[in-house]
């Protein structure tokens, strides 16, 4: 029963160790674009020019752009694709509208072509800038970045030249296990429903209050909402880190449980001996090899839920877990003896503790008391 208990125990704290990791592993991931800084404003049916006007008078605000989602939290906006040279092939491309702005403030990465430019808002939409899985999937150019830019692609039902192509991102969630996804950015910024600022201050909330003060100015109406790109991210794994905080409750509880079994088995099997210790005592073992001889039944039984627990734990994310996320962290020795590590502290502690008290106990008294 013991080495059950605390295969569960090594299992569920292992185990938890190695989810933290992970959370934090893809709260920290390197989506291929720069979300430092910036504060996502969901503009709510307001005009963005108002808000732009007002927030470039802020000696914080170092950047502005306007996009129709938030990528890389969750957000999935799709449509049809056809190319020029193909039209009998189409596919599903995800996408975001964006303004000239987009690019450069979140530092995407252009590998041939060129950027957006400012257009009218009545200005009809013929240009497109794709990622490479675009170029791939549709075979486009050799998959030349170079040779593509000027290319054609139908989207939306719309004829559009390819201007411009960006070096792969993470579109979806870091755990998102397609993350090769085709992606393609259009100009419109007739569709934006958020801007995004781009803030550099040594007092956040002070600026914070600045710009809800320019918000409350335009609309007095809706409520100011707003988020730096970095808490939206942690908001997309919000259910990820309650899991993990669970099972690491249920840890816990495990380990509370196997302590408490193994510490009635140890204080009954060090008080069945007491008689023994006293005799060995007598004949002069030291308190040290009385400790070893009490305690290294329960170490070996500890031992063999390690050999077993550790196993388990590993085929556990290896077979089962992370086929299911994409972009994990893999598994370190370093995460697994640590998650070992604390379980058996907690034991051995226990254990050498009430082990040390019977090799410490007086062998007169006890073997007066026997007589």
């Amino acid at each position: 029963l013991i080495v059950f208990q605390y295969t569960v125990s090594i299992v569920l704290m292992t185990s938890t160790i190695v989810a933290v990791k992970q959370y934090r592993h893809y709260v920290n991931f390197d989506l291929g674009f720069s979300t430092d800084h910036v504060l996502n404003i969901p503009l709510q049916g307001n005009k963005p020019e108002l808000l732009k006007k007002e927030l470039t008078e802020l000696p914080e605000v170092k950047g502005i752009s306007q996009s129709l989602l938030i990528t890389s939290v969750g957000n999935y906006w799709g449509t049809n694709a056809k190319y020029a040279a193909n039209p009998l092939d189409s596919a599903g491309v995800y996408y975001n509208t964006i303004d000239e702005n987009y690019l450069p403030l979140h530092g995407h990465k252009l590998l041939a072509g060129r950027n957006f430019t400012a257009k009218a808002d009545s200005a009809a939409e013929t240009e497109v800038i794709v990622n490479e899985q675009v170029l791939k999937r549709f075979q486009i150019a050799g998959q030349n970045p170079q040779k593509a830019v000027g290319d054609y692609l139908k989207v939306d039902g719309k004829d559009m030249q390819i201007i411009g192509v960006m070096k792969d991102f993470q579109y979806g969630r870091a755990n998102d296990r397609n993350n090769n996804r085709e992606v393609v950015f259009r100009y419109s910024p007739t569709q934006a429903r958020l801007l995004n600022v781009k803030i550099q201050s040594d007092d956040i909330l002070a600026t914070r209050q600045k710009i809800e003060a320019i918000w409350k100015k335009i609309d007095p109406i809706h409520p100011f909402e707003s988020r730096f790109y970095s808490e939206q991210i942690e908001e997309a794994f919000q259910d990820f880190k309650s899991a993990v905080m669970v099972a690491g409750a249920i840890a816990f509880l495990a380990i509370f449980i196997a302590t408490m079994g193994l510490l009635g088995m140890v204080v009954f099997t060090t008080e069945t001996r007491l008689k023994e210790i006293s005799i060995r005592k007598v004949l002069g073992a030291s308190d040290g090899k009385l400790l070893v001889l009490l305690g290294k039944g329960f170490v070996t039984l500890l031992l063999i839920a390690t050999v077993i627990g550790l196993p388990i734990t590993i085929v556990f994310f290896e077979k089962v877990a992370f086929p299911e996320l994409g972009n994990h962290a893999p598994l370190a020795v370093s995460e697994m003896l640590l998650g070992v590590a604390a379980v058996l502290a907690m034991a051995l502690l226990m254990i050498t503790a009430q082990t040390w008290k019977v090799a410490r106990s007086n062998p007169a008294e006890v073997l007066k008391a026997e007589g």
